[in-house]
């Protein structure tokens, strides 16, 4: 957490709440952009790139990651979570209060968490002990063929919520009630330990819903220096999954990515994921109607 700029993202579940259904897996996107699936990496940017790099021929051995029994809270998150719990009693509430995204996965691996500025929908926000909170329930969503914001969104389960995510290790909750660490897909402590980045759900379904959790896999791949999961490999270097990427983001999102991945300690690392998965002409594609100021 970063004070007053970073916000902490807490999840609501509401008593007496009656499950839904697993979020449906959405039928196969067709590839639908202009520039060639198979282009060959052949420019000089590549080259340079990739040199003395190859991510495919070589895997790298399996990781051992040391990951904390139990999360250690600040004085401030103390404060804050006991604040939160004293208002349930207050008001008489059996809300259950829940942490959710990359701080329970930092705190896990003690390092510090840096939770990620993002625009959510159905949030509420305020500012605790000159912390900003997000508030938000608990919910389950469906997608379109044509973006990445979801079409449907329904008040869900802890279990529902757990699986929409973009990846096991980012799916753990901490309960504040119980002060435990919850993981209901059953991998994300097991991926944690291992090094592993995979997805909660088959990874196709993942990144067809949305096709940026492609570029946050190798972000988070490249940041803690994870394997990917081979099924995911083998899904993100998917014509459909490239297709869809190219279709449903945003340059400016991919751009965002892009900054996060170079900015980061191991850039060539993410960059070497990039050309292995060949998403490079995807990632860094020109736009449509691009013309060289410069004719060559």
């Amino acid at each position: 957490m970063r004070v007053a700029v970073k916000p902490l993202l807490l999840l609501l579940q509401l008593p007496n709440f009656r499950p839904t259904k697993k979020p449906n897996i959405l039928p196969t996107f067709r590839n639908s952009y202009s520039i060639p699936l198979n282009t060959p990496f052949q420019t000089t940017l590549t080259k340079t790139l990739t040199r003395g790099i190859s991510m495919a021929a070589s895997p790298p051995p399996p990781t051992t990651v040391h990951v904390r029994d139990e999360i250690e809270l600040t004085d401030v998150e103390k404060k804050i979570f006991d604040r939160l719990l004293g208002t349930l009693r207050h008001f008489g509430l059996q809300n259950q209060l829940r942490v959710a995204g990359g701080w329970v996965r930092d705190k896990l691996l003690g390092k510090c968490s840096n939770p990620e500025q993002s625009k959510h929908l159905e949030t509420a926000r305020m500012r605790i002990c000159d912390m900003w909170i997000d508030f938000v329930n608990l919910r389950c969503e469906e997608y379109s063929d044509d973006s990445r914001i979801p079409k449907t969104q329904k008040f869900g389960t802890a279990e529902e919520d757990a699986y929409r995510r973009d990846l096991t290790i980012n799916s753990l909750f901490y309960n504040i009630n119980t002060s435990s660490v919850e993981d209901y897909t059953k991998r994300g402590l097991e991926d944690l330990k291992s090094g592993r980045i995979v997805t909660p759900l088959p990874p196709k379904a993942t990144f067809m819903d949305d096709p940026l959790r492609v570029l946050r896999a190798i972000r988070f791949g490249a940041r803690f220096e994870f394997i990917l999961d081979e099924e995911l490999k083998e899904a993100a270097a998917g014509d459909d999954v490239k297709g869809a990427l190219a279709a449903k983001i945003s340059r400016e999102r991919i751009g965002t990515e892009i900054d996060l991945m170079i900015s980061g300690k191991q850039p060539v690392k993410a960059m070497a994921y990039i050309c292995d998965l060949k998403l490079f002409w995807v990632v860094f594609s020109l736009p449509p109607k691009f013309e060289p100021a410069v004719s060559e």
